[in-house]
């Protein structure tokens, strides 16, 4: 779900106004691409480098894919297609687990008091920057990766590549959630209100989201 991305960029709109937030919204989707690469790279370079030395890394190869992916400049219609291009591209690319790797951690009591400090971070910086970064690098920026980041570097650092890798696919998948959520926004922010246009935006993520939820458990059973 648009946990991080949905509630930055109605604050944009609050602050920035319509048409500031619609760009925002647009700019969803280069920083979708940026976490795919980032996703990928999480994955192939954990499999064989240090987990201190693979989170380094991908987070340089985020900041400097995210540079370029904000200065490029499509038609309104095509960032939408890119994103999705890249999810799937993503998922095909993931890598397969180690036949002898670690599956999964052991059940423990969840501590997500870190990924709520820096999912508030992100929030706080890109609502106070907008204005400078700009509507398309806010965007980007909203993408960045905060509960899979986080989570997959305790993995890595645990020696779960297996579970890093399993994340990450499934992050892939639910990123289309962010993908509907945006693209009911760049569509509706100029025709009605911002109750309506974030109401129905989060409406279709939630379906989207349940029905890849029960898609799950259904092969999960099988």
């Amino acid at each position: 779900l648009p946990l991080i991305s949905g509630p930055i960029t109605f604050y944009v709109a609050l602050e920035q106004g319509v048409d500031f937030a619609q760009k925002t919204a647009l700019g969803a989707y280069p920083g979708q691409v940026t976490f795919v690469v980032f996703g990928l790279c999480y994955c192939y370079l954990g499999k064989r480098w240090h987990w201190a030395t693979t989170v380094l890394t991908t987070l340089l190869v985020y900041a400097i894919v995210a540079l370029l992916m904000g200065n490029v400049t499509l038609p309104v219609g095509v960032w939408p297609v890119v994103g999705a291009i890249a999810i799937l591209i993503g998922l095909k690319l993931i890598p397969t687990p180690l036949p002898d790797g670690r599956q999964m951690p052991t059940a423990q009591k969840s501590r997500p008091y870190l990924q709520m400090v820096c999912g508030a971070t992100l929030m706080f910086i890109i609502t106070s920057l907008a204005t400078v970064v700009g509507p398309t690098f806010s965007g980007v920026l909203m993408f960045f990766p905060v509960i899979g980041g986080i989570l997959g570097m305790f993995m890595l650092k645990a020696g779960f590549v297996n579970a890093t890798i399993t994340l990450m696919k499934g992050t892939f998948i639910g990123m289309f959630t962010g993908w509907i959520f945006m693209l009911t926004l760049v569509v509706m922010l100029p025709r009605a209100s911002l109750a309506m246009s974030f109401g129905l935006a989060t409406l279709m993520a939630l379906t989207l989201s349940a029905l890849f939820v029960l898609r799950t458990k259904m092969v999960t059973k099988k």
